[in-house]
């Protein structure tokens, strides 16, 4: 017979799954944002776009959902997309 799990075990899981969750919507909003900005047809647009994708970002790097070197490297290469859209005079 299986032994029976402990509170704290499942105070623990309770925990883990809010987590996840919580985790989830931020992934999720970052992903619709990154559509969003792909999509962008004009140079107005898609400024406004970067500025709440670093927002996002900044606080995903914050709360630790991704680690800050990643952060820095998407906002890299966020700003090197931009740039070219904007120097290609699409």
């Amino acid at each position: 017979m299986a032994a029976k799990k402990k509170l704290s075990v499942l105070r623990t899981q309770r925990r883990q799954e809010r987590r996840r969750l919580r985790n989830l919507r931020w992934k999720n909003l970052f992903r619709s944002l990154r559509k969003k900005f792909r999509r962008a047809e004009n140079p107005q647009e898609k400024e406004e776009i970067l500025r709440e994708l670093y927002s996002v970002l900044d606080k995903m790097a914050q709360r630790r959902i991704f680690h800050p070197n990643k952060v820095a490297r998407l906002k890299s290469k966020f700003t090197r997309h931009y740039n070219g859209f904007v120097q290609s005079g699409r």
